[in-house]
């Protein structure tokens, strides 16, 4: 904090990395246990030879992309709003800011696509 100020917690770039990656970690956790998710990793990234994976691995990254889906949509907004509320200062700028509210959209819904083809992969065999 500077000054006494919260705006450096509020950087798209630490915002990016608690909305999307954090929040929806521990709001998986919250549903899965920690057995399940290390389950559903293994199942994921085992070669196709392995054992059949758990029942429980793609209702794991189901959620997990649910859960990246959301942290975007919410970014989106948590974004836009820090941008407006500075855009009295300099407008010539907005250009920029809206870009850099627009970089944890885009991290979240890399995750879930990334999260889909993990779930894909669990689901062919």
């Amino acid at each position: 904090m500077f000054g006494g100020s919260l705006v450096t917690w509020l950087h798209p770039a630490v915002g990016a990395f608690f909305l999307v990656v954090v929040a929806p970690w521990v709001a998986a956790m919250a549903v899965w246990s920690r057995k399940d998710v290390a389950q559903a990793f293994r199942d994921a990234f085992r070669p196709t030879g392995g054992p059949a994976p758990i029942p429980a691995s793609p209702g794991v990254w189901k959620t997990f992309e649910y859960l990246f889906y959301i942290a975007s949509v919410i970014s989106v907004f948590t974004g836009l709003v820090i941008t407006f509320n500075h855009l009295s200062y300099d407008p010539a700028n907005l250009g920029p800011k809206l870009g850099a509210s627009l970089i944890s959209p885009f991290y979240g819904v890399m995750l879930a696509m990334v999260a889909r083809l993990l779930r894909i992969r669990v689901e062919a065999r």
